[in-house]
């Protein structure tokens, strides 16, 4: 018996980290050292930062995947803080260097760690969204569209391998906790442009922070995961007092939400803190809260103008017109005017998608403003409905582990993501969200796959205890 089972797991231990690891590791580490010296002759000072950046990404992703993949988390914050940077590197700039890097890390420990990886539950809407990517990639140019295809598909990778190396409590609570301490840096920045009103950009007659980002939708996600984050540990502070820094930062997060005068999210927030508070069973938590916002929505013209009058001027048609500059704020007329258009073009271009890069509407210039008919028209509705599936898939599994783990903060885990992947769902459809933004796409697959690793854990326990007595239990530690 323990023969034929040495057999069955010989396949495994090739995958892992044995002969086939070992050597991989060593090609990497060689191959690293002679590009690497080759890059140092070749490129630019910039450039070559940027290079060997990618290059311990993805050489700390095969070397040390636990610490690697939560360092490329944190990483992702900080880099997404240098936009401004003028780098190129073979056509791509610092933020897409840094997403190559990813990439070819993540895949490597996609293809080491596959056993392991076949377990999630959502792995067949994944593959196919995958495989809708890559043929986008290819309609639209495999040189053009290289850019696009990074973007999309790094956090996709990132959405595989956090189940298999985030799958206990302490290393997922663990993860939450760096992801909130590296927020703090864009959260003080924004204070601080608050405070010296700099950093803003007007549009529509708003005056919209932007902190350090490159506009204010980019700035308000990325505050609205780390307000998320923060807003999690916080319920914890009673028994831990370490976290008591979750306090200020989800109140330095809230101000640059305010001030980024982003209606979707705004929104976004709000949903996931209604969520996650009812979820966590904090009713008068959830009233204090619906106050609170009531006041200030009561008390501030600016929401009032956006959140009311300018959406009804829009559905008026006050607020469209046949020029980008103009069409504004209508989001109908947007979201009208994209699949008009989408469903305008030849029978292969709506079966299998534009193309990436391909979603803008003609002859305007201006996207849909919505993920959902950004990813269908880049790469047809075979990938709109993967997206949705998987969306779907998390929601149950972070249900499911929440229903069946019984630790406390198992618990909030799993709450915490399927509030945020329920409030990512809707923000989705309001704007440029949560998946077609490189940096909040990867938030959202952090958060997607804690609930897909609780959900791991609560069915390994599940199986446990109906297995006959000594088979072995997982642990939620």
């Amino acid at each position: 018996m323990g023969e034929k089972k040495s057999q069955g797991s010989a396949v495994t231990q090739l995958l892992a980290w044995s002969d086939l690891g070992l050597l991989l590791r060593v090609l990497v580490t060689g191959g690293a050292l002679v590009v690497l010296t080759g890059a140092a002759i070749s490129m630019k000072p910039l450039a070559l930062v940027g290079f060997v950046s990618a290059l311990f990404v993805g050489m700390g992703l095969l070397l040390r995947p636990i610490a690697g993949i939560a360092a490329v988390m944190c990483l992702r914050i900080l880099f997404d803080l240098l936009w401004w940077v003028d780098v190129s590197v073979v056509g791509l700039n610092a933020m897409e260097v840094f997403s190559a890097g990813a990439v070819l890390g993540t895949a490597a420990l996609v293809v080491l760690y596959f056993e392991r990886v076949q377990q999630n539950v959502v792995l067949l809407p994944i593959i196919t969204l995958i495989g809708a990517l890559t043929l986008g990639w290819t309609r639209a140019g495999i040189t053009s569209a290289l850019a696009n295809y990074l973007k999309l598909t790094s956090p996709i990778f990132i959405l595989l391998l956090i189940p298999v190396f985030f799958r206990t409590t302490r290393t997922a609570w663990r993860l939450l906790i760096a992801f909130a301490l590296t927020g703090a840096v864009p959260v003080l920045y924004s204070l601080y442009s608050v405070a010296t009103h700099r950093n803003f950009e007007v549009y529509v007659g708003v005056d919209r922070l932007v902190g350090a980002y490159n506009n204010a939708t980019a700035h308000g996600l990325s505050m609205v995961a780390i307000a998320a984050v923060a807003f999690a540990l916080t319920l914890r502070i009673k028994q831990d007092e370490r976290l008591r820094f979750s306090l200020p930062l989800v109140a330095g997060a809230l101000v640059a939400i305010h001030f980024s005068y982003t209606r979707a999210v705004q929104i976004g927030i709000g949903l996931f803190a209604l969520i996650f508070l009812s979820l966590e069973k904090q009713r008068q938590a959830v009233i204090g809260l619906l106050v609170a916002g009531a006041l200030l929505f009561a008390s501030s013209d600016i929401l009032q103008e956006r959140f009311i009058w300018t959406p009804l001027a829009a559905l008026r048609g006050e607020a469209l017109a046949d020029t980008a500059s103009e069409l504004g704020t209508g989001r109908w007329g947007m979201w009208k005017t994209s699949l008009a258009y989408y469903f305008s073009q030849p029978p292969d271009d709506i079966v299998l998608g534009l193309g990436l890069g391909h979603q803008y509407i003609q002859p305007l210039g201006v996207d849909p403003h919505n993920d959902y008919i950004s990813v269908m028209m880049q790469a047809g509705p075979m990938a709109l409905i993967s997206y949705i599936l998987i969306l779907m898939g998390v929601v149950r599994e972070g249900l499911f582990a929440a229903r069946n783990l019984t630790d406390p903060l198992a618990q909030t885990i799993a709450h915490f993501a399927v509030a945020f992947t329920l409030q990512a769902a809707l923000v989705n459809g309001l704007t440029n969200g949560f998946l077609v933004r490189t940096s909040p796409a990867w938030f959202l697959s952090m958060a997607m796959g804690v609930a897909l690793g609780m959900g791991a854990l609560a069915r390994e326990q599940a199986n446990a205890h109906s297995s006959p007595p000594g088979a072995g239990a997982g642990s939620e530690d």
